[in-house]
């Protein structure tokens, strides 16, 4: 995986957006790389296991894949997915202090509140 940098980036989630197969001349024209930058990155995928060139189609292959999770994992750093949106977000509790809940959101059957008193 040596001498990989932003154009091979480029390439690989150029397939990975497609399903995992372009046609060369496809991808060459979404890259738009000269055709001699385009042949280097290709090869240098293909020598490096990333893709799987055939006669017309260019194949990323699990490897490829994995590159580009490993790459998009070490270059946010964040995880967007983790942080809870600030709608979710309640008022905190401090320690200590009494937690009463809201009524109308718990189930009337378990906690008897079909009748006038609580058990």
């Amino acid at each position: 995986m040596k001498g990989l940098n932003i154009s091979h980036k480029k390439l690989l989630s150029e397939l990975v957006k497609s399903g995992g197969k372009l046609d060369s001349y496809t991808l060459y024209r979404r890259s738009r790389f000269s055709f001699a930058e385009f042949s280097l990155i290709a090869n240098t995928l293909s020598e490096n296991e990333l893709v799987r060139l055939d006669d017309d189609n260019v194949y990323i292959t699990k490897k490829g894949r994995g590159v580009m999770i490993s790459m998009a994992t070490i270059e946010n750093g964040n995880y967007e997915w983790r942080e809870v949106p600030e709608s979710f977000k309640a008022a905190s509790i401090e320690a200590g202090e009494p937690y009463t809940p809201n009524r109308k959101l718990l189930d009337k059957i378990t906690f008897n509140l079909d009748r006038s008193e609580v058990d």
